[in-house]
């Protein structure tokens, strides 16, 4: 068994898990490998959802991108009889849409995704399924609000702000006021974090510099986070809200709208569990294994269901933090393995991902095939 997640501005999904499959064919030709690409909200867990279906109709619509001035085209996936539209965030808002001299949450917007799910909503979709991952965005979904009717307005203005929102506008918020929905539609964020909007794991001091912020920059970002928990009267502790720099929050005050761990919507509708019965030994894998992992990454996930079903489970990642390695099996991970065969540079073990994959995967089979011969004698 194969359900490994992306590689993180290395590989898809899908890519890893083939990279791996031929890894284990290096060793055993004949052997059945079956790939289960894997995602936990984050990019790819649209596809990944939409893949459980007997049809899935894509359509691609213009929306606004992370940056308020640019446009991008974003994907939505149609299932269930065109009543439920699935898409991730980052197909409209995500990092990757900005080279990385572009990246900062003090200028970037969630406004596009409120878009895709007007379009859905005109495609007659009354379940809208986003997965949160991979935003390039900390504008606390303000942008996405707005996009469905959030009407607001900053310090110093009377009148409502008419461009889409972004993070730096925060610590301006005087307003935000919901007109009376009327598109009928109910939205569920699927998080690869359950991090709260505000706090010291609120979205701001956990993600705002991986998008691209300066110390300063996540200093103000969290103060404007703060400020719109004290504008709208909303709890800012709720889990989950902190994914995507608080885009389930802010669906949340313009829509019916609930978040829940990505990685157990993606389990289920690929029946991992059901596939791992018969699995001799399993690979799962990540960019980056650390803390985080614990806390519904895929790793986590696919290592319980794989713990369950006593198969010996194998993490691939691209780099890991000894501490978190160190626990991996409480999250029924027999080994952690990191690609890197020697000393090198972020971009070369990016450039190289595909082939370390398929070098590391090719190890394990060898050794464990060693050892049931051995059993076997």
């Amino acid at each position: 068994m194969v359900a490994v997640d992306k590689f993180k501005d290395a590989l898809p999904a899908a890519e890893a898990c083939r990279a791996v499959a031929r890894g284990v064919r290096q060793v055993l030709p004949e052997a059945e490998v079956d790939l289960c690409p894997m995602a936990d909200g984050g990019e790819g867990t649209a596809a990944a959802l939409a893949a459980g279906y007997e049809t899935a109709l894509r359509h691609e619509f213009e929306v606004t991108g992370p940056l308020p001035e640019s446009t991008v085209r974003a994907t939505l996936h149609v299932v269930d009889g065109g009543l439920v539209a699935i898409a991730d965030m980052a197909t409209a808002a995500g990092l990757e849409l900005l080279d990385r001299d572009r990246r900062n949450p003090l200028r970037t917007t969630t406004y596009g995704v409120g878009e895709l799910v007007a379009h859905a909503a005109e495609l007659g979709c009354r379940e809208f399924i986003v997965g949160l991952g991979g935003s390039a965005t900390c504008d606390g979904g303000l942008g996405a609000a707005q996009a469905l009717g959030l009407r607001l307005t900053l310090d110093g203005d009377a009148d409502e702000l008419q461009r889409p929102v972004v993070g730096s506008d925060l610590v301006r918020i005087a307003s935000a006021d919901v007109p009376v929905l009327s598109r009928g539609i109910h939205i569920t964020c699927l998080c690869d974090v359950d991090n709260p909007l505000v706090g010291p794991n609120g979205a701001a001091p956990s993600f705002a510099m991986q998008k691209g912020a300066t110390q300063d920059d996540m200093a103000q970002l969290a103060h404007g986070l703060e400020r719109l928990i004290d504008v709208t009267g909303r709890c800012g502790d709720e889990p989950f809200h902190g994914a995507a720099g608080g885009l389930a929050f802010g669906l949340s005050l313009a829509a019916k709208a609930e978040a829940r761990p990505g990685v157990e919507a993606v389990l289920a509708t690929t029946q991992l569990a059901h596939r791992l019965r018969d699995a001799r030994l399993c690979f799962t894998g990540e960019g980056r294994f650390d803390t985080q992992s614990f806390r519904g990454k895929v790793v986590s996930g696919v290592g319980r269901l794989a713990r369950q079903a006593d198969v010996p489970t194998v993490a691939l990642v691209g780099s890991a933090d000894a501490v978190a390695s160190s626990d991996a099996d409480t999250i029924g991970l027999d080994a952690v393995l990191t690609l890197a065969d020697g000393p090198a540079t972020l971009d070369e073990l990016l450039q190289n991902t595909e082939e370390r994959l398929e070098n590391v995967a090719s190890q394990v089979t060898r050794l464990v095939a060693r050892a049931e011969a051995i059993g076997r004698a």
